[in-house]
Formats: structure tokens, sequence, C-alpha cells
């Protein structure tokens, strides 16, 4: 089968009218959401993280790749073999071109697998759940894709949101997509501030003014976003070297941030494959050492496998979900 490459190419990143995005926003903002249900399933969201975000989103590296999804996007020979694999799989591939394109960059690991994004609708939850509280400042330590921002944004707590994010690019789709936000549900009220550089960068006009913070922070060099050296595993290459210059005065910074009865919140993992890294406990010990204290775990569901629950013995979590952790500032 013949393929106008240039054509996906051009096609790939998704965009969508404005109308569009506008509904689904407003859609997702007048659901209930159920805070005692940590399954990812709720109102779609995708269009608008994508919309906003994807282009960043696809110059990731998974670091089991050996290249980008978009770096695979301009080669031919690329996508030669990823178009073999779909036509080979018809019953599995069921799309146009571009979503069969896109679905293979999910699940390809080898070659150039996409990296994840958070649910906007668990960030929701997480957030009503323990700040059910009107103008709360909710403090986002590691950006992202977008998902929190929308999650904390389109809440009708009218939540405060703060965030950290190091890639520059990205940092300013970001504020586009919550004054976008803002013009849709809040008549321009722009409730977001957004800073460059890394959350191990001290900010003291913070300190004492978060009400929760939330994120799902970086899993050392499980994922490459970008090498500006704004970027922790560009500065931190050695793992022991990223506690000590990353993790540690992030979360030092954190505690210092949050007020007194404030809850610091965590979605993160043990690496139990391959390179392991004890993230999770790791991050745990030092959140402790900076003086939060443990409230209790929780466990994210996702939906596409929310039966499989079978427990793994070299996983600190159950298969199929994440841990989501929540400790609290005396």
């Amino acid at each position: 089968m013949s393929r106008d490459y240039e054509q996906i190419r051009k096609n790939f990143i998704r965009k969508y009218p404005e109308d569009f995005l506008r509904k689904e926003l407003q859609e997702f903002a007048d659901a209930d959401v159920d805070p005692y249900d940590m399954c990812d399933n709720g109102k779609e969201t995708i269009h608008l993280t994508s919309h906003f975000c994807d282009e960043h989103l696809y110059k990731a590296r998974n670091s089991s790749s050996s290249m980008s999804p978009m770096e695979a996007l301009q080669r031919d020979d690329i996508l030669d073999i990823a178009f073999k694999r779909i036509d080979e799989k018809p019953k599995f591939y069921q799309g146009d071109d571009l979503e069969n394109l896109r679905t293979w960059f999910r699940n390809n690991g080898g070659i150039a697998m996409k990296v994840a994004n958070f649910s906007p609708n668990v960030a929701r939850k997480v957030y009503e759940r323990y700040m059910p509280k009107f103008n709360a400042r909710i403090f986002d330590y590691s950006c992202g894709w977008g998902a929190r921002l929308l999650g904390c944004l389109s809440s009708n707590y009218n939540y405060e949101y703060i965030g950290i994010e190091p890639n520059s690019p990205l940092r300013a789709s970001l504020k586009e997509f919550s004054q976008f936000i803002a013009d849709t549900l809040w008549e321009g009220e722009n409730k977001a501030r957004i800073y460059e550089g890394g959350s191990e960068l001290f900010h003291p006009e913070l300190e004492n003014t978060v009400d929760l913070s939330f994120s799902s922070p970086p899993y050392f060099d499980l994922e490459v976003y970008t090498q500006e050296e704004t970027q922790s595993i560009v500065k931190y290459p050695e793992y022991n070297a990223w506690i000590e210059g990353y993790m540690k005065p992030t979360l030092n910074n954190i505690y210092k941030y949050t007020k007194k009865g404030g809850y610091h919140i965590v979605n993160l993992k043990n690496m139990t494959s391959g390179k392991k890294y004890p993230l999770l406990t790791d991050w745990v010990i030092n959140a402790y050492n900076a003086g939060f204290r443990p409230v209790e775990k929780l466990e994210m569901y996702h939906q596409s496998q929310r039966q499989f629950n079978k427990n793994n013995p070299d996983m600190n979590y159950t298969a199929g979900t994440e841990p989501i952790i929540v400790m609290k500032k005396p």
C-alpha cells in the first residue's frame, strides 16, 4: 500500500476547532466526579491535552527507545517498518493511518515509544478529595503535558494553580492552555502561574502559601523530555547525584511552601525491571526527612486494566494500578 508520508507528517499532530474544544472543556467542568474512585474513567479530555501539548509530548523519548516518536516520524525507513507491522495486524489496527501510527507509537518500545500522560480525571479527583475548599492553592511541581493543570483549573472549587516546568516550549503551551480554560470557564480570570526551571530551585514568595501539592515527577532517566540544561536528568545524570541535586531540594522546597496541615501527594513507582531504582521508596523517605508525615496509600486504576489486579511480588503496587502516596505537614 502506497502512503503519502509528507501528508502523514503534516497532519500527525492533532488540532481541533475552538468550539469543539470549548464544548469538551465545559462538559468536563460540569461533570460530577467521585473523589473516592481512583479509576481514570470520566468525561473525555484527550482532545484538549492533545491540541495544546502533543507537539511537545511526541518529542520526548522513552529510555527503552532509540529515538523519540517525532524523530521517527521524520524518517521514511522507520515509517516503512511501522506501517509494515500495522498492515500485518488488521484486527488490532482498525483506524486510519494517522490513528494507527499513534497506536503503534504507544505500543512500540524498541524504536520510538510515546511517553505517558497523566489522567485529568484522576487529578481532579485527588484535588477534590483532599482539598474540597474554594480558592485553594494547588502546587504541581512537575507540570508535564497539561493533565493536572486541566484537572485543577476545571474544578468548580476555583483553585489557583502554581506549576513548575523546565521545558520552555512546553511551558509556553501550558500558559496558552491555562488562558483558554480561563476564557472558557472563568470569564478570562487566569489563576495559573507557571515557573521556569526545575522544582529544585527555591521560590521564597511561595513559602507557607500552598494548600496541596501533587504531581508525577520524573522517573530519573526513564523519560528524556528535552536536552535543555534545566532538565533534572541533564543536570544530574547519576542516580545518587539526582537524589541529592533534584529530589531532596524539591521536597525541602515543597515542605517550606506548604501550609501547616497541608497535603503533599505523589504518583511514583519503584523501577523494578531493567535499571532498578527505588524511586518511590526514596521519595517517601526524603519527604519524611523534610517533615511530612504519611496519611495513606491509594491505588490509581487504569480503566482498561481495572479488572486486572493479579499481584506481582516484584512490584511495589498491584498490577494494573499505580500508587499514589498521601502525606501531610503536621
